[in-house]
């Protein structure tokens, strides 16, 4: 007998509710699940992500400097670490606030609280340098949208 996981990304008042009514329907309730139930519109404070260690933390989003996709491994960086996370980059960059969190590639969401450097670059691309130390680059199908949102 297969049980479905279900991460559950809802406001506090409902999040009990569904959580409730979901575990009575069969389902387990999971940081794991590879299917979610998100609230339109839900931003988020926090994530859940796995350290080295496969441990669950919980990271403040205001600690949280970038993320980045390899391949199926979604990678989510602050200052002096690196954890994993089960979301896809699309859910990441709807669950916090987008003048906040940025993409500004297919593979990479920053906060912008940690650009330190914004370096203009050939044919419509910025390289950012983060505070972290890393450097990345604004691809030129997201120039616009960041130049926005940054006010440049």
């Amino acid at each position: 007998w297969f049980r479905l996981k279900i991460k559950i990304l809802l406001s506090d008042e409902k999040k009990e509710l569904y959580e409730k009514k979901l575990i009575e329907a069969g389902f387990t309730i999971s940081e794991e699940a590879t299917v979610f139930l998100v609230e339109e519109d839900f931003k988020t404070n926090y994530l859940i992500v796995k350290d080295e260690d496969n441990f669950y933390i919980k990271l403040n989003k205001d600690d949280i400097v970038c993320f980045e996709s390899f391949g199926h491994n979604i990678i989510c960086e602050v200052l002096t670490k690196k954890f994993r996370t089960k979301e896809k980059l699309y859910q990441l960059e709807s669950m916090f606030d987008q003048t906040e969190f940025i993409r500004i590639s297919n593979s990479v969401i920053v906060n912008t609280n940690y650009i330190e450097k914004i370096i203009p670059s050939i044919g419509m691309k910025f390289k950012l340098r983060l505070k972290n130390g890393k450097t990345v680059e604004v691809t030129r199908n997201y120039y616009y949208k960041f130049k926005e949102v940054i006010g440049i």
